[in-house]
């Protein structure tokens, strides 16, 4: 839910003109000039997250690439922060406490200083409004987004490294592939692996007896390694949480797509029918989507509509089998 209300963030344009008697200190929590922003550390009593911009662009935990439109939906908010009040003065004491102990903490930084810290917490018992305390101070103020019908600023700061990251599973073009390996643990005999000699030159091989196919469809190969270019997922998902809302998959992989660039790198795909079992005890399969498991992202989901196209048969590239 907050991966997509900070989306809606990122294109809200609104800014509010509203006074009030703190207007000296209503932008004590907002960065203006966004553009200075090189960092934005996010940690949780639990989770930490380091989002950085490079020349390449953002990067979180110096390791992934960040998904764009989430990085703007932040940037939007820190630019539309307002403080619209103070803590009153009966919880004062326990909101402070809470920002300090189970509040997030928030640092944005330029390229040479740090910008702005704070602590944010939500206050779901008292006043169900969310409070904000600059670093090293004891002034707690109520803070809000004009125009936002949202109270809880708190579950927009996410801290969870898997929010951020860009939603891309597969990005190669044709010529950064040494080989794609497709084991059908369905239909093993429909197994294949396809080999770049030199570009735009591959060997096919059926598996698993590595059979070279001596004739086979060029123009279905030339389409096949076309559909590497983006092949992007819908979300990270936790399969404890998956399991708890009643989906479940096989133990063993329907398939496993290898591909090994030109540089050597490898990326391995497991593909998995997502089901759940319906009031009658039916267990049912998801035909929209599907679990996708590798190396780097762990499990996200997939539409079957941007994954089949990369799940083809070994029929797929026989001369007068193409489909």
């Amino acid at each position: 839910m907050a991966f997509f209300l900070l989306l809606l963030v990122a294109g809200y344009l609104f800014i509010s003109k509203r006074s009030g008697s703190i207007k000296s200190s209503a932008k004590t929590f907002s960065v203006e000039d966004t553009a200075s922003i090189s960092l934005i550390e996010i940690e949780s009593p639990g989770e930490t997250v380091v989002i950085t911009r490079d020349q390449s662009g953002w990067m979180i935990n110096n390791e992934f690439m960040a998904n764009t439109r989430m990085v703007n939906g932040i940037l939007n908010l820190l630019m539309r922060l307002r403080a619209t009040g103070i803590v009153p003065v009966s919880i004062r004491g326990e909101m402070f406490r809470n920002l300090q102990y189970q509040g997030k903490r928030v640092s944005i930084a330029g390229k040479r200083k740090t910008i702005l810290a704070f602590y944010v917490y939500y206050d779901s018992i008292y006043t169900h409004v969310t409070y904000m305390m600059l670093e090293n101070d004891d002034q707690v103020f109520r803070v809000e987004v004009p125009g936002l019908k949202r109270n809880n600023l708190d579950i927009l700061f996410l801290e969870k490294e898997s929010d951020w990251r860009n939603n891309i599973l597969v990005h190669y073009l044709p010529e950064e592939i040494r080989s794609v390996r497709m084991k059908n643990n369905v239909n093993p005999d429909q197994s294949f692996q396809l080999v770049m000699q030199q570009e735009g030159d591959y060997i096919i091989y059926s598996l698993p007896d590595s059979t070279i196919i001596p004739d086979f469809n060029q123009d279905a190969v030339d389409q096949y390694m076309k559909y590497f270019n983006s092949i992007s997922f819908e979300r990270y998902v936790h399969m404890e949480q998956e399991s708890k809302n009643g989906f479940t998959y096989d133990s063993v992989p329907e398939r496993i797509i290898t591909i090994l660039d030109v540089e050597y790198n490898t990326l391995n795909i497991e593909t998995y029918p997502r089901f759940k079992t319906n009031s009658a005890g039916i267990r049912e399969m998801d035909y929209n989507l599907l679990y996708a498991k590798t190396q780097d992202y762990g499990w996200a989901l997939v539409k079957y509509i941007d994954l089949d196209p990369v799940m083809k048969d070994i029929d797929y590239f026989l001369v007068g089998e193409k489909n």
